[in-house]
């Protein structure tokens, strides 16, 4: 009995997709000042070298040397790639593909820009993207930006502010963003 409530016939084809999310790397946002507070007024900032190594293992097939399991997702072999047009997402993907195990992977995943994959777009200047020029496209060669707008979301357009306003209503916006993102990923053939 509890089977048919897993499995039920269909007639239609479905097509499953697996979905690998990743975080990216330690930005130099994320670095604490001394009073214990991130650095979250760094526009669009970098990967620092911790956020570089950390990317690199995303698809690692080394092993941990306390539990001995797999650091990284080697078994994940990407058809496509969407990332964030925010310069530490970019890098993190640029780096964790450098270092998949799979050359073939590495020469025929295409990578793909995505403004609806960006961080909430609240009043941090870390969450906010300078316009999409010719130094994006030289520093990630192997990024498609055409479905990115060259010029950034307004910052803030996520953040409800004043005196009656609630976080509630700002996360909301966030989740109908990420909704959309998914509703595009879900479209896509590949």
């Amino acid at each position: 009995k509890r089977i048919s409530k897993v499995f039920y016939k269909t007639e239609e084809e479905r097509i499953i997709k697996r979905l690998l999310l990743c975080r990216h790397g330690q930005g130099y946002h994320n670095i604490v000042d001394e009073n214990g507070k991130p650095s979250l007024h760094i526009p669009d900032p970098e990967l620092t070298s911790q956020g570089i190594e950390e990317a690199r293992v995303i698809f690692s097939s080394e092993k941990d040397d306390d539990s001995r399991k797999a650091t990284g997702r080697s078994d994940f072999h990407p058809e496509l790639l969407f990332v964030s047009p925010l310069w530490r997402t970019l890098q993190t993907a640029t780096y964790a593909m450098e270092c998949h195990p799979s050359s073939a992977v590495k020469a025929n995943c295409p990578m793909v820009a995505l403004d609806l994959l960006m961080e909430h777009n609240n009043l941090n200047a870390c969450n906010h993207r300078p316009p999409i020029e010719k130094r994006h496209r030289e520093a990630f060669p192997k990024v498609d930006f055409s479905t990115t707008e060259v010029e950034p979301p307004p910052a803030g357009i996520e953040w409800v502010s004043g005196e009656n306003a609630s976080y509630k209503e700002s996360f909301q916006m966030l989740r109908r963003r990420a909704d959309r993102a998914l509703e595009h990923i879900g479209a896509v053939s590949e």
